[in-house]
């Protein structure tokens, strides 16, 4: 009897708890929340239907000019020698027999080791320059397969088992592109000759510079010709381009190179060009930057910081316009989900192996904790705000369904983000983890809302199963005796006191404004902070009044476009992406508060390209569903397709 009322009871209070969930959702869905962050196809149509939209609709002749423009450009671009010389060289390079390659690098290669060994030994060097001979070396260990092959490099990379996925696969390109018969000379001699001359200037030039000039004028080619794939590139470059020296110069230059490409494709008439709604105000956002680093109290190395910001902004027009599909967007996650969990195995290693930076943590109060990894970012936060960004698509990938091949790699993934994100020890990282999990399943199913009410319930008691050093750090969160709170509100205190004269205008972008103004109005002992320990109070600081706000209505416009698409759809891949887009932002959002998350240009790159994608990804899916449902309506014998319908769970 005592256990039948046992259970009636827990009954009860399970009904209970079910009925007060789905009241919170419908109040969510259907009270004044629900109304605010489901009218963004309303605000579209309001601004097409504007006067000033009508009015400039309305005046045929600068789409006109701009079409005869267009025209004659496009003609221009397709007789130029440049594109002439560039589809003479990329078929040249494709078509061209493996031994031709083979005979280069063997030439190069060899002479370079010799070059390097006299160099070494006759001109009063200590040493040989290891890294010399070992490049080298490596092109004449390349160059011995290659001159026994008697293939065509197209047609070693349609067998190759490694790269034909990838080429073909993964990044999208034409088989057919590479069955042509075309077959070029050999010219073995003047190969030779030519590695010869190259092998003996590495007296002279770094080997890695070939290389190098290699990999950009090969990667130059293919986005030319297909711009989508520079996309994919930066995705994948971002968490790893860190081991370079001017890691930012290499993201600046993908993303202008693609977004030229992208540009030439348009005028061809090869690619289109649409604005949405949440467009404008990025748009206005990159001309602020741009005017901020015009007139700028940093002088030159201000202006140099915005057209940094402007150019890695334009990659999301490039995203929005060039991933038209969602086999394109499911690249792009990929790429960013396989290259972040190679960062965070270097990260994995880091815990063993890695050093304390005094400076990064109070090591009085928290002696317990033996290292904080930074992977390839040189600093623990802003690894932290690359892995909040990553997580939530790797979790959707998780739980898509697959193979157990696949679920297991898909898991470890997850396992070592998850462990690297513990080992930056960023508490702010933390915050926003919990805070983007949060969104994430709540949003992902009701179920997950009870979920949460009984880890909240059972939170002291799993406290006792999570390492000391890892609760002692969060609960150190608010305490103002720790150093990095104390300092982050001592710095606080001195870019409120800059903003009482600049607050409506900013005082210019980058570290070269911040530096100029700051140590002016700043507390004894912070003097030398190169920014403001917040997003929201560096765009203050920066951007004035105008940027934060517009800043703030990008956000809102985003997360609007993203519940109206949630409501709309119920199932399907892409809802996964779309809800792994929204608790990404708003994680990182939160470690924000707390954090200059732009600090670094990478993580700048990643943040705009993660809201690109989730906007491309929620334009494809009603695009296909429009265009489903005028198929339909114009057949007279429509079959019924279920489109985007593959559940998530």
């Amino acid at each position: 009897m005592k256990m039948a009322s046992d259970k009636r009871r827990h009954s009860t209070i399970l009904k209970k708890l079910m009925r007060m969930t789905e009241n919170f959702y419908t109040l969510l869905t259907h009270g004044f929340f629900g109304k605010l962050f489901s009218s963004y196809s309303e605000e579209e149509k309001l601004l097409e239907e504007s006067g000033l939209f009508r009015r400039f609709r309305a005046v045929k002749k600068p789409e006109q000019l701009a079409g005869a423009l267009k025209l004659s450009m496009a003609s221009s671009f397709e007789n130029s020698v440049f594109f002439e010389m560039a589809e003479r060289v990329t078929a040249s390079f494709i078509y061209r027999k493996l031994k031709t390659f083979g005979a280069l690098l063997l030439s190069l290669g060899g002479y370079g080791v010799i070059v390097g060994i006299i160099q070494g030994m006759a001109f009063s060097h200590a040493t040989v320059d290891a890294r010399h001979l070992f490049v080298c070396g490596t092109m004449v260990f390349v160059a011995l397969p290659l001159l026994s092959s008697k293939e065509t490099l197209a047609e070693a990379l349609l067998q190759s088992k490694l790269l034909s996925p990838i080429l073909f696969d993964g990044l999208g390109f034409s088989r057919d592109a590479f069955t042509k018969k075309t077959v070029f000379p050999n010219r073995y001699a003047l190969v030779t000759a030519i590695g010869m001359i190259l092998g003996v200037l590495t007296v002279f030039i770094d080997p890695l510079y070939y290389v190098a000039a290699a990999v950009i004028v090969i990667s130059t080619l293919v986005i030319f010709r297909f711009p989508e794939v520079g996309v994919v590139c930066w995705v994948a470059l971002i968490p790893l381009v860190g081991v370079f020296e001017r890691s930012s110069l290499i993201l600046f230059a993908l993303v202008f190179i693609t977004g030229a490409s992208y540009l030439v494709k348009l005028i061809l008439g090869k690619r289109s060009f649409r604005m949405k709604l949440i467009d404008y105000p990025v748009l206005l956002f990159s001309v602020i930057y741009l005017f901020s680093g015009i007139f700028s109290e940093g002088g030159p190395g201000s202006f140099r910081s915005a057209v940094m910001y402007v150019v890695l902004l334009s990659g999301y027009f490039s995203i929005v316009n060039l991933m038209r599909t969602h086999l394109w967007i499911k690249r792009c996650v990929t790429a960013g989900v396989c290259s972040g969990t190679l960062a965070c195995l270097v990260g994995m290693v880091q815990i063993f192996t890695g050093t304390m930076n005094a400076s990064w943590i109070d090591v009085e109060r928290f002696s317990n904790i033996g290292t904080r990894i930074v992977s390839t970012f040189g600093n623990p936060n802003i690894f932290a705000e690359y892995l909040l960004l990553l997580l939530p698509f790797t979790v959707v990938f998780l739980l898509k369904k697959g193979s157990v091949r696949y679920k297991v790699l898909c898991g470890f993934s997850l396992f070592v983000m998850l462990t690297c994100l513990v080992f930056t020890w960023s508490r702010g990282a933390w915050l926003g983890f919990l805070f983007g999990a949060f969104l994430f399943f709540i949003i992902l199913s009701k179920k997950f809302f009870l979920a949460f009410l009984g880890l909240f319930c059972a939170a002291p008691v799993l406290s006792w199963l999570i390492p000391r050093a890892v609760t002692d750090r969060f609960l150190s969160i608010g305490n103002l005796a720790e150093s990095s709170a104390s300092y982050r509100i001592s710095a606080w205190h001195g870019v409120l006191e800059l903003l009482n004269d600049t607050w409506w205008c900013g005082i210019g972008v980058g570290n070269a404004a911040f530096e100029a103004v700051y140590p002016g109005v700043a507390l004894a002992g912070v003097e030398t902070i190169e920014h403001a320990h917040s997003i929201y109070l560096q765009l203050l600081a920066e951007l004035g009044i105008p940027g934060l706000f517009v800043f703030l209505l990008i956000i809102f416009l985003f997360v609007q476009r993203c519940f109206e698409y949630l409501y709309k759809v119920r199932n399907g891949e892409e809802r996964g992406f779309v809800i792994a887009g929204i608790a990404a932002v708003g994680a990182i959002l939160v470690m924000g508060v707390t954090d200059h998350i732009w600090y670094s240009f990478p993580i700048f790159l990643a943040f705009w390209t993660v809201v690109a994608l989730v906007c491309a990804a929620i334009q494809c899916d009603l695009f296909e569903q429009e265009r489903y449902k005028d198929y339909e309506n114009n057949t007279q014998y429509a079959s019924v397709i279920e489109i985007g319908t593959e559940p998530l769970l």
